[in-house]
């Protein structure tokens, strides 16, 4: 007999009792039974999965019959090191010597011996096995098995053995010594026959239910009946639906099957309406089980109610739809919007209803209805009254079933011209709008609730944005439309509100899942629909007030009757269907970003301007800015070469005379210049998974690269590699990467041998994560692959041999496979026909890593013809060095002066230190330059025609004189008179042709035309040079102190007496005695009075005044 593949699946419960054991020597086992398991032995399978075919030969055997053995697959693990597939049969308990009998059944013929701690567990296939001492995880490998062979293991200490056979024959198995339980054990199954799972009551509550029940003998012993049999109600505290019995008795490995037909009473347990039934079978000497009827679902005798929206759905008694007293019954939009309901009695007993009311502006057609069992009837609900979303109710009442209501709305319209509609009906799609092409203009169909009509749909299961035109809205207004989902699980619709269609606020969020209830799509399918297909409910969004577009976001769901706003009209209507903006860029590395614009507007736009604006400059315009044709996609593109590292705003603007529309807002970092640049490899023409396939744990590629396809010069300094393309996933790999220069240009294809890693340099060896990047349905490529060598790798000119290795560590990734990544191929030399293929990449890829270890698979490269992947090398650039001393024209450093070295848009920038000192590092050495200087005050320095040679001179110094822009100099400064010990007053001091006199400080200032000039410095007073030396500049102002001697006349310097008057001096006070009434007067040498006074007959002061020389009276009078 044959063991079914599928036993393990079958609803089956088993009964038992307790086991007789019974020691036995020289035991002996011929497999002469009708059953593959002999007495005593028991069966146990690794898996549900693991099932063996067992097939019990009467003749053929070493003696007799014997049993053939196949197990569902022979596939032996190396990382385990174990079969991932076992179904053994388990001997009694033995020891001593163990023997059995074996012959080959097919090829590669598998033999081994479990040691078992029971006869019910086999040990895991995913890790090594426990054997049976003496023995290997496949005795047999390698023997010959034509005739039967007897298989012999000595001293086995006393355990079971788990005998797993594969296209393999075993009989006569022996042992010195077993110990046989023999247990009595019983399977059951019981099958529903009744022919459905829906049982109706009867007028006298009664339901009539039939079934099969099976069992088998899965013990070592005969069993003698009865067996009692019931059928209960689980659900319904186990209560006893009926009983019988079966009389026969059931001995070793026979089956009974018998059919009953039992009646009893239609009853539910409370609050439910499908109720799990069971048969229970009991033993008097093995107890009870139980085997499972499913669930019932009974139908008891009374009136059912089933509302629903179509007269036919009632028909589709599996699919029809009848609304729930949750669900929403939508009546549309217009003046005077209805709908019609059919109302259906499903149930066993006849419907009355006395009663039919509506709530709200809402009315029926009919007040009462009677409905026999499976009668329907139509009704009409209309909604009416003042303009808005109307919300109500209708409720019917039943003598048996009471009241049941359901909700209901409409959106009653006035028909005001300026109020903004669409009902997408006309044949072109309404002008004004952004409508992808997930978007599509459905026809309703059949459907109860847009019959004749037609909406807005988005089935795809990608989300597409749907965009309205302008809207201006008054605060409090609302925006109304209506929606439905066409996924049951999936539908999702997000309702966006923007100024400018670029900035978006989301506003509200209808699905399937939501709690709140005004936010959840219908359930409810119209008439004649099948799935996919549901109705169309009302929804109202709040507006603030002011102008916005709306945009729909869908995957599944479908828009119509959209009401709310003002239409706004404006001047420039320009979409940005997509954009090209890199997020990241680098100094003095061209920079290019773009977008693909549509003009809404009727009228093409001309004269336009595409700006790039960062950090609040203009740094950019399109080159060429073509008409925008309306509905038209355009491309356009703005590039600069960015100066300053940083992040940084910026916005794509686009602008048409005093009007300014912002395309995007975005930041852009930008990093230092790297010295560096890239070589292409190959031209981008398909994509692929190979030949880095991430799909598997373990995957291995080669590629060559011949110097025609590098362009590269010997001596070049390769510093990483990037491939590029996309994926959607994230996974981890670690990746080694080796690399050598090479003679060879191609593989051979006729005998494919790779290169060993042996003579190459490793240039990568760790962990590499993949992240979702690139789009490939708009072909937008990005880096995928990219890494960074561990250290420089010389190219010599010859051919370049890339090898890489990416793993995935199954124990630690349980999603470790299945994730594609795709590269960008150049397969320019692809020929199919003519079989013709460029041979440079062959590539290795298993679904288990270790086997890229494994000495069997080493072999196991193929040439991948597709082509080759399209390669970027990262090359490293030498650098110069460009730095200098900035001084003024006296020699002084100049601080904070700003330098450029310029070469079209290529620039650098330094700024001087405090010591004047500058320092700039130059990657572009290619490229003539023109140097400035400048700072504030000074003229700008130029020098023109500035290269540089990094082999010859790799430091270029350049110091910078900066000229002051103005060339005029001040001398200030003080005049003091060694023989006073005081100012100089009124004395003369020239600086070359320019003259000043000294205040009465001694203090003078003098500004010269020349600041670099020599001059002669002098001092005279009264025609008498007290000081005369040459002077120049060392700065643009200047302070000095000059020092002179002049002996004023000895004349009046102690007092004047004479004409009755006598003038003398105390200290800084002039004193003067004069006959009474005499009139004194004081003045400096300027003749400028400093005093007067009347004498009265006592002395006279005037004072206290500054040193310097006085007239009194006509005399001379010195204060000191």
């Amino acid at each position: 007999m044959k063991k079914s593949l599928f036993l393990s699946a079958l609803l089956s419960l088993a009964v038992a009792a307790p086991a007789v054991a019974e020691v036995t020597t020289d035991y002996t086992e011929g497999f002469e039974g009708t059953a593959f398991r002999p007495k005593g032995w028991r069966n146990v399978a690794s898996s549900t999965y693991a099932n063996a075919t067992f097939t019990v030969n009467a003749t053929g055997g070493h003696s007799g019959g014997c049993l053939a053995i196949n197990q569902y697959s022979d596939y032996y693990s190396t990382y385990y090191k174990n079969f991932s597939y076992a179904d053994v049969l388990v001997t009694p308990k033995v020891k001593g010597t163990v023997s059995i009998w074996v012959k080959a059944n097919g090829s590669k013929p598998q033999l081994t011996f479990y040691k078992m701690a029971d006869d019910k567990t086999l040990g895991s296939t995913y890790s090594a096995p426990s054997l049976v001492e003496g023995t290997e995880v496949n005795i047999v490998e390698g023997k010959t098995l034509d005739d039967w062979t007897e298989i012999k293991i000595e001293n086995v200490p006393e355990t079971y053995i788990g005998i797993r056979a594969h296209n393999l024959y075993i009989d006569d198995f022996a042992a010195s010594e077993a110990t046989l339980s023999y247990a009595t054990s019983v399977t059951a199954d019981a099958t529903n026959t009744s022919g459905s799972t829906n049982f109706e009551a009867d007028s006298d509550n009664k339901m009539t239910v039939k079934f099969k029940v099976t069992l088998v003998n899965t013990g070592d012993t005969d069993i003698t009946g009865p067996f009692d049999i019931s059928l209960i109600n689980a659900t319904n505290s186990n209560k006893e639906f009926g009983s019988d019995k079966i009389t026969d008795n059931l001995p070793f490995g026979a089956t009974i099957e018998k059919s009953f037909t039992m009646t009893g009473d239609a009853e539910l347990a409370p609050d439910t309406k499908s109720n799990a039934f069971r048969v229970r079978i009991t033993h008097a000497s093995l107890g009870e089980v139980e085997a499972s009827l499913g669930y019932f679902n009974i139908i008891p005798y009374k009136p059912v109610k089933n509302l629903m929206l179509g007269e036919e759905n009632y028909k589709n008694a599996n699919n029809y739809t009848s609304v729930d007293i949750d669900d929403m019954i939508t009546l549309g939009a217009g003046t005077a919007p209805s709908r019609k309901l059919w109302i259906w009695n499903s149930g066993t007993a006849p419907m009355k209803i006395t009663s039919i009311k509506c709530e709200g502006d809402f009315t029926a057609d009919k007040s009462a209805v009677e409905l026999a069992k499976d009668g329907r009837t139509e009704i009409t609900v209309s909604a009416g009254g003042n303009a808005g979303l109307k919300t109500g109710k209708i409720t019917f009442t039943d003598e048996t079933l009471g009241d049941f209501s359901y909700d209901l709305q409409a959106l009653v319209t006035d028909g005001a011209a300026d109020v903004y509609t669409e009902d997408f009906e006309a044949e072109a799609l309404p002008a004004g709008w952004i409508i992808p092409s997930g978007w599509k203009s459905t026809d309703a169909g059949s459907r109860s609730d847009l019959a004749g009509q037609k909406f807005l749909a988005s089935t795809s299961s990608s989300v597409y944005r749907l965009i309205s035109p302008k809207l201006s809205f008054a605060d409090g207004e609302n925006f109304y439309f209506m929606a439905t989902k066409t996924d049951n699980t999936s539908g999702k619709l997000s309702v966006f509100t923007s100024p400018d269609r670029v900035n978006w606020t989301e506003v509200k969020v209808i699905d399937t899942r939501s709690e709140d209830k005004s936010s959840l799509f219908n359930t409810l399918k119209p008439t004649g629909t099948g799935y996919g297909v549901y109705d169309l409910r009302l929804f109202a969004v709040p507006m603030t007030a002011g102008e916005t577009y709306i945009a729909f976001d869908a995957g599944g769901a479908g828009i119509d009757n959209l009401c709310g706003g003002k239409l706004v009209d404006v001047s420039h209507d320009i979409y940005v269907v997509g954009v090209n903006i890199p997020t990241v860029a680098a100094v003095n590395t061209r920079y290019i970003t773009g977008a693909k614009l549509r003009n809404i507007k009727a009228e093409a736009e001309t004269g336009y301007a595409i700006v790039l604006e960062v950090d609040g400059k203009e740094v950019g315009r399109a080159a060429a800015t073509p008409d925008l044709e309306t509905g038209v996609d355009t491309d356009v593109e703005v590039t600069f070469t960015p100066h300053d590292a940083g992040t940084f705003p910026a916005r794509l603007l686009f602008v048409n005379g005093d009007d300014t529309v912002e395309l995007n807002k975005f930041e852009i970092t930008v990093d230092e210049e790297k010295a560096s640049k890239e070589y292409q490899v190959g031209v981008e023409k398909i994509t692929t998974t190979d030949p880095f396939n991430t799909f598997y744990q373990g995957s291995q590629a080669q590629v060559i690269y011949t110097p025609e396809m590098l362009q590269m010069e010997s001596g070049m300094k390769i510093t990483g590699v990037t491939y590029h393309g996309y994926t959607e996933y994230e996974q981890v790999k670690h990746i080694k990467v080796w690399i050598e220069n090479t003679d060879d240009t191609a593989y051979d294809p006729d005998n494919i041998v790779a290169a060993t890693t042996g003579d190459m340099t490793l240039v990568y060896d760790a962990d590499y994560t993949f992240r979702p990047c690139g789009d490939n349905s708009k072909k937008e490529y990005e880096p995928v692959y990219a890494i960074e060598f561990s250290e420089p790798f010389e190219y010599t000119g010859k051919s370049l041999r890339i090898m890489t290795e990416m793993r995935t560590d199954a124990s630690q990734d349980e999603n470790a496979s299945g994730k594609h990544s795709f590269y960008t191929v150049d397969n320019s030399a692809y020929d199919f026909w003519n079989d013709k293929y460029d041979n440079r990449c062959i590539t290795k890829k298993k679904e288990y890593a270790e086997d890229l270890d494994d000495d069997e698979y080493s072999a196991d490269w193929y040439m991948y013809k597709a082509g080759y992947p399209v390669t970027y090398f990262t090359v490293a650039k030498d650098v110069a060095v460009l730095k200098g001393n900035i001084t003024d024209d006296f020699g002084a450093a100049v601080e904070g002066a700003a330098v450029s070295l310029a070469s079209d848009d290529i620039l650098y920038k330094a700024v001087s230190d405090a010591e004047g000192n500058y320092s700039m590092n130059i990657a572009n050495v290619g490229l003539t330059y023109t140097l400035d200087a400048s700072a504030e005050g000074f003229d700008t320095f130029t020098e023109p025609d500035v290269t540089f040679s990094v082999a010859e001179e790799p430091v270029v110094t350049k110091d910078i004189l900066l000229k002051w822009a103005d060339r005029t100099a001040t001398l200030t400064g003080h005049v003091e008179n060694e023989r006073t010990n005081g100012p100089m007053a009124d004395a003369t001091v020239s600086l070359g042709d320019v003259s000043t006199t000294t205040d009465a400080d001694g203090n003078f200032s003098l500004t010269v035309a020349e600041l670099t000039a020599d001059y002669q410095l002098s001092v005279s007073y009264n025609n008498e040079k007290l000081y005369d030396k040459p002077y120049k500049f060392e700065a643009k102002s200047a302070d000095i102190d000059i020092l002179v001697s002049w002996e004023p006349p000895k004349e009046g310097l102690d007092g004047i007496s004479a004409d009755g008057m006598t003038v003398g001096v105390d200290g800084s006070t002039i004193i003067v005695e004069a006959p009474a009434e005499t009139a004194m007067k004081v003045y400096d040498t300027l003749g400028r009075l400093v005093g007067s006074a009347v004498a009265d007959g006592s002395p006279l002061s005037f004072g206290p005044l500054p040193a310097g020389i006085y007239l009194v009276g006509n005399r001379k009078i010195v204060i000191r």
